[in-house]
């Protein structure tokens, strides 16, 4: 997966400053807007890499995925047959050089920004799986008069250099038992699938 990545990268070296969304429906993009995206239908995953970004990252496969991006978030994608948006940024923050006091940070940021909106944050947890720290929460909303809930999953990558790039997944959960598969799935990409790529010399 790294070489193949790796690969994907060579292809969005010029950084692209074009706006506007990217829309992945089933067909490898080689180059437009920023991103290269290969598809790995039978792997349930795409792979995505963004130029003048040297990390690579597997998301859910989807046909209907839009992407956008801006200076601090290389990438922001949302599908809707899947109920799931991710977000990956560059940190504005040195932090904590360990993980997971990072988490811990970064939770407490997050509770302060929804703290005036009276969205409460629901069983947070710190984890490892593998290398590895995630965190996890659940906050609820009202989507069409009704009550849903929404899981958050968070992770981190540290470059050479020490860029911070900081990713969220949030999955809508309409039933409780809809998201269990997807959720195992994005515990398995912050873990295992989201990478810092090899930089040519």
């Amino acid at each position: 997966m790294i070489r193949t990545m790796a690969a994907l990268a060579l292809s969005t070296l010029v950084s692209c400053g074009a706006t506007g969304p990217v829309l992945f429906s089933g067909r490898d993009i080689d180059y437009e807007r920023g991103f290269s995206i290969k598809s790995r239908k039978g792997s349930d995953r795409i792979l995505v890499v963004c130029g003048g970004h040297p990390f690579g990252v597997s998301l859910p496969y989807a046909e209907d995925w839009v992407f956008e991006r801006t200076s601090s978030k290389p990438i922001f994608g949302r599908s809707a047959s899947r109920d799931l948006i991710v977000t990956v940024q560059v940190a504005d923050r040195p932090g904590p050089s360990e993980e997971e006091a990072y988490l811990q940070e970064l939770l407490d940021q997050v509770r302060s920004r929804v703290a005036p909106s009276g969205i409460s944050i629901l069983e947070p947890k710190i984890f490892q799986l593998g290398e590895h720290f995630i965190l996890a929460y659940k906050t609820d909303l009202t989507l069409h008069g009704k009550n849903a809930r929404q899981h958050h999953f968070w992770g981190i990558r540290r470059t050479p250099d020490l860029t911070t790039y900081e990713m969220h997944f949030s999955i809508l959960a309409r039933t409780e038992a809809q998201p269990k598969d997807l959720i195992v799935d994005v515990c398995s990409i912050i873990a295992q699938e989201f990478m810092i790529l090899p930089q040519s010399k």
